[in-house]
């Protein structure tokens, strides 16, 4: 008798081990899909004030972000960026000055109107005199389309009497380059006015999901499709290993290289060498 259900036992344990998901017995799951990833730098990258070349600045009247398309349901999981604060965008009460916004595509491919389908808070390191990698995190459910991640703020309400940070564009050391975003499309919205536009730029995201994948029951997968780990963290086997594609070594390029061009209304960027501010339009 003790033979028998022994061998019952392994039989069962057979079964269930074949039924079992590829991976599941090891308690693997898939890696997120990054669908954004502009960062030219590994997210652990810290840049200095002081060689700060352009950014775009992140006040009431200019939230930006990119564009990103989705071609299933996805869970959004971490959008990231390069991003500094500066004592205007910090309200009187502190805490953390920005928020990732997610918006729809409207009919015309610009950031919806309205409110957002999700707002996050971004991390915040509190030194104005380094730009870091700042993330927010998401358990957002999307369905297939096109969508924008805005970093927004409320303060300062007009930058022509403030000095507000935002999002890096570049850096330079004697005058030369040594860090540059790559290109990406952005979505561009005055938070006063609700006018949007869609422009394309050097800006350093990363936006980061689980795509739905069916389980082998045939039933969808409700949100345990990838391992949705610390994405913010450096993992030298994993993301962030990956972060800078192709280009990890900093690119050494002339400074003209690096202007923002725009489909219509005005996308403003800061260039610290020159003391400019730049406009398209």
């Amino acid at each position: 008798m003790p033979r028998r259900l022994a061998a019952m036992l392994v039989i069962a344990s057979a079964l269930l081990f074949t039924a079992a998901p590829p991976g599941a017995a090891a308690g693997n799951r898939p890696e997120p899909t990054t669908f954004v990833n502009s960062l030219n730098a590994p997210p652990e990258t810290v840049f200095s004030d002081r060689n700060l070349l352009a950014w775009f600045p992140i006040w009431a009247e200019q939230s930006l972000g990119p564009k990103f398309t989705l071609s299933q349901p996805t869970v959004l999981a971490h959008v990231g960026a390069f991003v500094n604060a500066y004592p205007p965008n910090y309200s009187a009460e502190g805490g953390t000055p920005f928020r990732i916004e997610i918006r729809r595509a409207d009919a015309n491919g610009l950031p919806a109107d309205g409110e957002p389908l999700a707002v996050a808070v971004m991390t915040d390191d509190h030194d104005a005199a380094t730009w870091r990698y700042e993330s927010a995190a998401f358990r957002l459910l999307l369905q297939s389309g096109t969508y924008f991640a805005l970093v927004s703020a409320d303060i300062p309400r007009d930058d022509d009497h403030a000095f507000p940070g935002g999002v890096l564009v570049g850096t330079d050391e004697g005058g030369v380059v040594t860090y540059l975003a790559d290109t990406i499309q952005l979505g561009v919205r005055n938070r006063l006015t609700a006018a949007q536009q869609l422009t394309t730029g050097h800006a350093p995201f990363r936006v980061i999901g689980c795509v739905k994948t069916p389980h082998p029951s045939g039933k969808i997968d409700h949100g345990r499709a990838c391992h949705l780990h610390d994405l913010s963290r450096p993992d030298a086997g994993g993301l962030a290993a990956t972060a800078a594609g192709p280009a990890a070594v900093h690119r050494r390029l002339g400074s003209s290289k690096f202007l923002p061009t725009a489909s219509g209304g005005s996308l403003t960027a800061m260039q610290l060498r020159t003391g400019s501010r730049l406009q398209t339009d």
